[in-house]
């Protein structure tokens, strides 16, 4: 709704360049290699690309979403992609007259840059229609939200299955660039086990607090239910995550290094570059 709001109010006099994200600024589905976190994401992000491709996913992982995600013939609820049952009913009204596709692919999670041109090749009509089907659907949010996180693409590229490759996404988009696969999913890999770990260090650091808290209310039975956390397993992640991240920073660091070199990055995404194109 507020994607397609700005959108709309503003459609004679857009930016060159816009960026749809959500309000917070860590979420899960943000990049371990950009920290998860927003502001890294807009700093790093390559404007030449966002205006050259006019539409760019903020995410580059493939998972969820890619290659191909959503099949809108399926009638029955899968609980790992909810929204998929929902998206017949959504394809349906919002595109009447389109045959509806077999499969639908692209990575989630409804974060993207557009560009102007992009934009405005869409008639301000249409994005109005899509509005009113927010307004007028009998589906809750939380599934025509999901219908929507998987037509953002399809809206501005025309591609059923938009899926850039990782390796260029992450190079030609942030500058974090690899030559070869190898090192790209050594990296990826690496940064999932960071994040897995960091998840269980919370968990123990929560159930500490819980205990602690306990402890000072004098709330024995509370206590006697309670998991205690494992004093040498707390310690024990955060030395992995310690070492784990040493290698993990100088693999980015070495990559992002590497994108700095425009050159490169037109190499691996495969595009013709001359001295003075920049990035």
């Amino acid at each position: 709704m507020v994607y397609l709001t700005y959108l709309i109010d503003n459609y004679d006099n857009l930016p060159e360049i816009m960026i749809f994200m959500h309000a917070h600024r860590e979420a899960w589905h943000h990049e371990e290699p950009l920290n998860r976190d927003a502001a890294e994401m807009v700093k790093r992000l390559s404007m030449e690309r966002v205006v050259r491709n006019g539409f760019m996913n903020l995410r580059c992982d493939w998972t969820p979403g890619c290659p191909g995600w959503i099949h809108p013939h399926t009638t029955q609820e899968n609980s790992e992609k909810p929204e998929e049952a929902s998206v017949l009913k959504g394809w349906t009204d919002i595109f009447p007259s389109i045959p509806i596709p077999g499969v639908i692919g692209g990575q989630c999670c409804a974060e993207f840059a557009l560009s102007r041109e992009r934009a405005q090749a869409v008639p301000r009509s249409h994005l109005i229609y899509y509005r009113d089907w927010l307004l007028r659907t009998n589906l809750i949010d939380y599934y025509s939200g999901r219908v929507w996180e998987y037509l953002w693409h399809i809206i501005f590229t025309g591609q059923y299955v938009y899926c850039p490759a990782e390796r260029v996404c992450f190079c030609d988009g942030y500058g974090l660039c690899f030559d070869d696969d190898k090192p790209f999913l050594e990296l990826k890999h690496l940064g999932n086990i960071l994040y897995g770990l960091r998840l269980e260090l919370d968990h123990w650091r929560k159930k500490e607090q819980e205990v602690a808290s306990a402890k000072k209310e004098r709330n024995f039975t509370a206590l006697a239910k309670m998991e205690v956390p494992k004093m040498t397993r707390k310690q024990q992640i955060e030395q992995e995550i310690q070492q784990k991240r040493a290698v993990f920073d100088e693999m980015k660091n070495a990559a992002f290094a590497r994108g700095r070199d425009p050159r490169v990055r037109a190499r691996i995404a495969g595009r013709p570059w001359k001295e003075g194109d920049g990035f």
